[in-house]
């Protein structure tokens, strides 16, 4: 049983960190839509001259469909999110698409387009998607896999197109683009493991804090209870006791009907005896009342030695 909910535990944790690291890929994904927008928009103004408009046209259009879709995404995301009934695993896979799209399109760019850009152009282009592929470990590395595919999905088209092109020093490039890569999926790997390792200490905090708090009400419940046992029983023992020591009494006092010497002794002995336990009794209900914050403490002078008689006795 300890081992069947130690097993229970991890899978929660491990369906908790699964559905944040989601949380966190959709909570910056509109940022992504809008940089990406961004970027493309300059990218192509910047090339208009190096391209034909024709082809400027196409390619932007297909980045305008990619970005609706993902944003597409984002949206039905939020909205399930609003409603408390996120389907975590459709949601990833939309993600993936939408990353798989956007790096196809970036990919296209590298291996097509770059060749046909002058130099200028296609330093841009190195810089823009270089730069692309440092950023998405930030905003994909929540994942494995989407941040995986897209950085692959940017630099090893590139890596032809540089080899392709004429571009200066090609092999020393791609050589570089690689050991960049590397850097990259390396850098994506401690991410990810740091970010994992952070969110299974959340949980488990938070997991071990509400326990504590379930912990907490038991002994305050378990605590009230005795309390008011204690309370209970003290009034429920003083009532007989009450009226054993008032009949006792009244055979000390009866005054037509004295009682014998040896009687009266054995009376008295009842007395103190009674009075003894109700002294007792009535200190297990101020006990509960210093529990519950109502005792009132009484300060005055008492004599020792009556206080040592009466234990002694």
């Amino acid at each position: 049983m300890q081992y069947s909910s130690i097993n229970d535990d991890e899978s929660d944790i491990s369906t908790w960190v699964h559905r944040k690291q989601i949380d966190l890929l959709y909570a910056g994904l509109p940022f992504s839509i809008i940089s990406t927008a961004v970027v493309v928009l300059l990218v192509f103004l910047f090339l208009g001259d190096s391209i034909s408009w024709l082809n400027s046209v196409v390619w932007f259009t297909l980045f305008c469909l990619v970005l609706v879709f993902r944003s597409l995404s984002s949206w039905l995301y939020f909205r399930q999110k609003s409603q408390h009934r996120v389907h975590y695993r459709r949601m990833e896979s939309l993600f993936i698409v939408g990353v798989v799209f956007t790096g196809m399109l970036w990919a296209g760019v590298g291996l097509l387009l770059f060749p046909e850009v002058d130099l200028k152009g296609k330093v841009l282009l190195f810089i823009v998607i270089m730069g692309i592929a440092a950023a998405a470990n930030t905003t994909t590395g929540y994942r494995r896999v989407p941040v995986y595919i897209f950085t692959a999905l940017l630099i090893l088209p590139l890596v032809v197109g540089v080899n392709i092109a004429d571009f200066p020093n090609a092999i020393a490039v791609s050589i570089a683009m690689l050991v960049y890569m590397v850097f990259l999926l390396r850098t994506s790997i401690v991410f990810y493991s740091n970010n994992e390792k952070m969110l299974k200490l959340q949980e488990e905090s938070l997991k071990h804090e509400h326990r504590l708090l379930i912990q907490r009400e038991k002994a305050e419940l378990a605590n009230r209870s005795k309390s008011e046992f204690l309370s209970r029983m003290s009034h429920e023992l003083r009532t007989p006791l009450n009226t054993v020591l008032g009949l006792n009494e009244l055979q000390l006092l009866d005054k037509y009907n004295p009682l014998t010497e040896k009687q009266r002794n054995r009376a008295q002995k009842i007395s103190d005896a009674g009075h003894h336990l109700l002294s007792l009794v009535n200190d297990v209900l101020d006990f509960s009342r210093i529990e519950t914050g109502e005792i009132e403490i009484n300060v005055r002078v008492i004599n020792c030695l009556d206080v040592l008689r009466d234990a002694l006795r």
